[in-house]
């Protein structure tokens, strides 16, 4: 409950920092962008992050329970709680290359989010036109298009982090076998510290499973973080000039006047969008 109620209280604290960078961003900026964007980061993107905080404080939880798990092996066993130790590391040494593939799915992921609520922004917009024209099919096929490339995406992203999990179970299977052989047959622990020592490293070896799924699921959603906080971190950057707050106010006694003004949405560009109205 309480980190329920962390990543709650985080989710809300992104979506206001996000908001308020955007609402003191320069309009003509704020124009620039796609709604769909926006609409993506405080709907999707940043719950995603909030999750992230969950995953953090769970990994913070089980890491405390396995370094105690760790301290009573190590009590009984030296030798073979390092065993054990040194077979967890090779399990995750040999599972890096699927979690760097599937770190890499991630990133993609993300922008084909983007792509996914760009498209379905985009198309409700353009509904009315494309009936009116007669495009309907046309209309129909493009957006079937950009939401199987999203289905596909997500089975390779799935596929991948099966087969991390397979052969994660593999690895904790083998790695317990050769636990058992080496104490019987090498160390010649009696059954009853056998018992013991089995059940603390199997127990070990699920909290050290656990531990990489978690960061496997933080890996995931760090690219979330990344695209909202650049959008956010642009926003900054076009924040407008606020007024001194002892700005005295001006009195309207008669009319106001516009003389010779002429306005540009671009300076750099020719094309203006006023020109000398009086």
């Amino acid at each position: 409950l309480v980190n329920l109620q962390i990543e709650s209280d985080f989710t809300v604290f992104l979506r206001a920092r996000f908001y308020q960078s955007m609402m003191q961003a320069n309009w003509l900026f704020v124009t620039r962008q796609r709604s769909s964007d926006i609409t993506q980061a405080l709907l999707e993107e940043l719950p995603r992050v909030g999750i992230a905080a969950h995953y953090l404080l769970t990994t913070l939880s089980v890491s405390v329970v396995a370094l105690v798990q760790i301290g009573i092996a190590f009590s009984l066993s030296p030798a073979m709680t390092a065993l054990a130790l040194g077979a967890g590391a090779l399990v995750a040494l040999g599972l890096r290359p699927l979690r760097r593939h599937g770190d890499q799915i991630s990133q993609r992921g993300q922008g084909h989010r983007t792509q996914m609520t760009a498209a379905v922004t985009e198309h409700l917009a353009g509904l009315k036109l494309a009936k009116s024209h007669g495009r309907e099919r046309h209309h129909f096929e493009h957006f079937q298009e950009a939401m199987a490339a999203i289905a596909a995406h997500t089975v390779r992203l799935y596929r991948v982090n099966a087969l991390t999990s397979i052969w994660l179970e593999v690895g904790a299977v083998v790695a317990l076998g050769l636990f058992v052989w080496f104490a019987v047959e090498v160390r010649q622990v009696p059954t009853a510290r056998l018992i013991v020592l089995a059940f603390a490293f199997s127990r070990l070896l699920s909290h050290v499973s656990k531990l990489q799924s978690l960061w496997h699921n933080l890996t995931q959603i760090l690219p979330s973080f990344d695209s909202t906080e650049a959008l956010r971190v642009r926003f900054v950057a076009a924040a407008e000039v606020e007024p001194p707050l002892a700005a005295p106010r001006l009195p309207l006694t008669r009319d106001i006047q516009l003389q010779h003004l002429s306005f540009s949405y671009d300076p750099a560009l020719p094309a203006v969008a006023l020109r000398d109205v009086n």
